[in-house]
Parts: structure tokens; sequence; C-alpha cells
């Protein structure tokens, strides 16, 4: 009985551990985020005061206004969309293609094909840039944005290759392409009925790596893109670019592009977790 109770207290003890490093490292996250969004409606005059005075300060949404209006940041934030839905949407699905098309590949050839699309992460950014800058010389820079998506196409496609690569082989159920190839079901259909609901949650995943890293890239923007073509990190970054730091409109800028990424994730992650909870309830 002794032994027991003392297992049963280390147990607790171990998980009022495992909770209390839990908690502390979501406050260590937030915290940064919290403050940002705090300062973003608070008076320029004020954010360099103490936290004490956070309260007693009179809230505004000029920053909000003043960065809306006086600023490039909606069109920075339509062309990041513009670019990062594309690239959530072709990241995952050329992968799919590329993985459905090399399933017949022995094992060794399917291990060369993932480290051969793994080295690509070996490659600086910048390097990548490079023969970019040619395709905007003939195609001409109203194609700019089409040009950044290649680009980030060349950052999320090899992850979303190898990590599919791995994951068919555990997910795809034994013998359900057999059986439909079996009734005469040509390759789109057992793409649609066999490997699509197997690698849904997988491709969902992957979609919101590829938005995410799109979103949140500066290198290949700043190398490819100008003028109105900028996209979000571009126009955060030309506020720190300003003579006269306003803090306010940086703060502004922040949240707004910390919203950007976080909704649209938040929105997809909750319509996949309905939808399969409900496949399972079904």
């Amino acid at each position: 009985m002794e032994r027991r109770a003392l297992a049963g207290r280390a147990r607790w003890n171990v998980k009022l551990v495992r909770d209390f490093v839990t908690a502390s490292l979501v406050v260590f996250s937030i915290a940064p985020i919290g403050w940002l969004a705090v300062s973003s409606l608070r008076p320029v005059s004020s954010i360099a005061s103490a936290p004490a005075s956070v309260f007693r300060d009179p809230w505004t949404l000029n920053n909000y206004r003043h960065l809306l209006l006086d600023t490039e940041f909606v069109s920075g934030m339509k062309n990041s969309l513009i670019v990062a839905l594309s690239v959530g949407v072709l990241a995952p699905t050329l992968a799919l293609v590329g993985t459905f098309m090399g399933r017949r590949l022995s094992s060794k050839m399917r291990f060369a094909s993932a480290v051969f699309w793994l080295s690509a992460y070996a490659v600086p950014a910048v390097v990548v840039v490079l023969p970019l800058f040619m395709a905007i010389h003939f195609m001409g820079s109203f194609n700019e944005l089409f040009i950044l998506v290649l680009g980030h196409l060349c950052l999320s496609f090899p992850l979303a290759y190898v990590v599919l690569s791995t994951r068919a082989i555990t997910s795809i159920e034994d013998g359900l392409e057999e059986v439909l190839i079996l009734d005469g079901a040509d390759n789109l259909t057992v793409l649609r009925h066999a490997w699509i609901p197997s690698l849904g949650p997988t491709l969902g995943g992957l979609a919101m790596i590829a938005f995410t890293i799109s979103m949140n890239d500066f290198v290949m923007a700043r190398f490819l893109l100008s003028g109105r073509s900028a996209t979000l990190p571009l126009v955060l970054q030309g506020l720190f670019d300003l003579s006269y730091k306003d803090w306010g409109l940086i703060c502004a800028g922040g949240t707004l592009g910390i919203v950007a990424v976080t909704v649209p994730l938040l929105v997809v992650s909750s319509a996949w977790m309905r939808r399969e909870s409900g496949g399972m309830r079904g």
C-alpha cells in the first residue's frame, strides 16, 4: 500500500512539473505578442513608458488608422495572401502528384529521391534567387508575384515531397489501391479514392506549413520584388527604415501581420478537425 502511494505521488509530481513547464513555455511565447498588441493601442509617447502605466494611458486606434490609410500595408497584405495561398495549394498538390507517380519505384530509388530533394535545403536561398532574375527579365515585372511563387515552391516542395513519400508507405490502406485497379479504376480514381482520403491530414498540415513559410519570407521577396509588388514582410521592414521610427505604427503592423498568419491557420485547422470528428462519429 505504501509503495503504491509513493508511486502515485511520483506520478503526480511528474505531472505537476510537466504542466508547469508547459504553462511557462506558453506564457513565454504569448507574452511578446500580448505586449505588441497592447502597445499598438497606446499613444506613441507612452509605448516606452513603464509597464505599470499600460492601463492608465488612453487606448487609441490611431496607429491602425495611420497604418491602413497612409502606408502600403493593405497592398502588401494582398500580395502576401496571393502568394502564400498559391504556395499553400501548389506545394502539397505537386508533392502529392510526384509521390503518386513515383509509387512504383523501388525503396532504394524512393530513398535516393528523398535525399535529392532534401539536399535542396543545403543550398542558400539567395542562390535560388539568381535564376529567377532571368525569369523576371524575360517575363516582365508584372509577373513578379508569379516568380515569387516559384521561389517559395523551391522552399516548400522538398519538405512536402519527403513527408508525403514517407507517409504514403504507412497511411495508404493495404490492398485498397490494388482493389481499385482490379475494378478498372484509372490513376485519377485511385488518387481521389485511396490516396487523398488517407493522406488528407498530412496534406492539410503541409499546406499550412507552406502558407506560413511563404507569408514570413523576406529574403526572396527582398531580391525579387519592388514597388507595388512588395509583400507584407517588405512593408513591415520599410517601417523600420524611416528616419523617424513610429513605434505605434510598427506595433500595429506587427499585430496585424501575426493575425494575418494565425487566422487562416486556425480556420483551416478547425474546419479539418470538425470534418474528422464528423467522420469518426459517422
